[in-house]
C-alpha cells in the first residue's frame, strides 16, 4: 500500500480521509498503523461516533482491548430501540446499528460479538447472513465466521470460507495458519472438528482439536 499524505488538518475531509485509511490498513492486517490513523481521525472529530468505532476496532484488533472497551460502552446509549415486530426485528436492528451506510455502529467487531451471543437459532442465522454480506471486506469477521462454523460442526463450510479468504487475502497470517491446521487434521469421517480460539487479529493463535 502506497503511503500518501492526508489533507490538511483543517480541511473538511481530513477526519474521513484518516478513518478510511485506517479501515484500509485493518484489511491489510496492519493494525498498529491503523490505530495511528484512527487516532488522527478521532482527535479531529471527537464527537463522531462512527469514527470512534473505527478507533475502537483498530485498538481491539491490535490486542489493546482495555482501551477499546472504554470507547464502546458510551456509544451504546445512542442505539435506538427496535420498533419492528418479531419477524423483522433482526433486520431492523442490523440496519440501524451495523449496516455500513445506515448503522451507527458499522463495526465487524461488535457485529461478531452480537452474532455469537444470539440464542435464538433462527434470529442468529438471519443475523449471520446479514453480517456476512455487509462485512465481506472484513477479514476479521470472515475468519471468525469460519471459526464459528467449525465449532458449530459445519466443518466443510468453515473450510470453504477459510480457503476462499486465504486465496483472496494471502497476507493474512492467522487465516493461513488455521487453514494449514485444517489440512493437517482433516478427517474424512467428520468425527474430529477443529475448535478455534483467536486471541486478536493479525497474530497467530493456534488451535485446539476436539
Amino acid at each position: 500500500m502506497q503511503e500518501s499524505k492526508p489533507p490538511a488538518a483543517e480541511a473538511g475531509d481530513y477526519a474521513q480521509h484518516c478513518a478510511a485509511y485506517a479501515k484500509a490498513l485493518i484489511g491489510l492486517a496492519r493494525c498498529a498503523d491503523a490505530v495511528q490513523w484512527a487516532q488522527k481521525a478521532a482527535e479531529a472529530t471527537p464527537d463522531d461516533a462512527r469514527i470512534q468505532i473505527v478507533l475502537a476496532d483498530a485498538l481491539h484488533l491490535c490486542g489493546r482491548c482495555e482501551e477499546a472497551h472504554k470507547i464502546y460502552p458510551p456509544l451504546e446509549a445512542a442505539v435506538p430501540q427496535p420498533q419492528a415486530d418479531s419477524s423483522t426485528i433482526v433486520a431492523e436492528m442490523f440496519s440501524q446499528v451495523f449496516a455500513l451506510e445506515t448503522g451507527i455502529w458499522p463495526s465487524p467487531v461488535l457485529a461478531l460479538a452480537i452474532a455469537e451471543g444470539i440464542a435464538d437459532p433462527q434470529q442468529a442465522n438471519e443475523f449471520w447472513q446479514l453480517a456476512e454480506l455487509e462485512f465481506y471486506d472484513s477479514p476479521y469477521f470472515r475468519m471468525n465466521h469460519a471459526y464459528n462454523l467449525a465449532e458449530s460442526g459445519e466443518v466443510p463450510r468453515a473450510f470453504a470460507k477459510l480457503f476462499a479468504l486465504v486465496q483472496e487475502m494471502p497476507w493474512l497470517r492467522e487465516a493461513s495458519i488455521n487453514l494449514l491446521i485444517f489440512f493437517e487434521h482433516f478427517d474424512p469421517s467428520g468425527d474430529k472438528q477443529p475448535v478455534f480460539r483467536p486471541l486478536y487479529f493479525g497474530v497467530a493463535f493456534g488451535a485446539r482439536l476436539g
